[in-house]
């Protein structure tokens, strides 16, 4: 049975910004952030093969600045349904996987995921993942700007569920 990997990243530092929520930029210590993570990820070999992430402007940032600590370039999925979406939609996005195509060939092949999105939904959609116990415990902390949850599967993304999955690292970002 394939190890899957998922990723959980709240965007980092955005200002607050005036006009529309979805046009907010990071801050520059919020692109300093995004890159940590990334050049944390390459350090600790764990390289995303697909990252799925928001339209929004400052998830879009975040990517950019991640990748640029990654090294490297990642296919990414841009998604719209991703902007402040709930739980139920980002769990939606990943089960999709298992019958999505991307590039000729299959995205639900992918070992590790990297979702970039928001909160609330984002701590509320790790909280679902762990379900109960002492991962729940540290993951009720919530997820800060530039915030990472990993996780591991056993199966296809489809048999993503409640509980299904074991909390391998919450971190912030500060922390790495």
């Amino acid at each position: 049975m394939i190890q899957r990997q998922l990723i959980l990243m709240r965007h980092a530092t955005a200002d607050p910004g005036r006009g529309h929520d979805r046009d907010r930029e990071l801050t520059a210590s919020g692109r300093d952030d995004a890159h940590r993570v990334g050049s944390w990820l390459a350090r600790e070999e764990t390289l995303p093969t697909l990252i799925l992430c928001s339209t929004a402007l400052r998830c879009r940032q975040t990517h950019e600045s991640l990748i640029a600590g990654l090294g490297r370039e990642i296919p990414v999925g841009f998604d719209a349904r991703l902007y402040n979406a709930p739980a139920e939609t980002l769990f939606d996005s990943l089960t999709e996987l298992s019958f999505a195509k991307a590039d000729e060939s299959t995205v639900g092949e992918n070992e590790i995921v990297l979702l970039i999105a928001h909160n609330p939904g984002i701590s509320q959609f790790a909280l679902d993942l762990a379900a109960a116990g002492d991962e729940a415990t540290s993951l009720r902390a919530g997820f800060f700007p530039a915030t990472t949850a990993r996780f591991e599967l056993s199966g296809d993304w489809s048999s993503l569920a409640r509980g299904s999955v074991r909390l391998t690292r919450f971190a912030n970002v500060r922390e790495i």
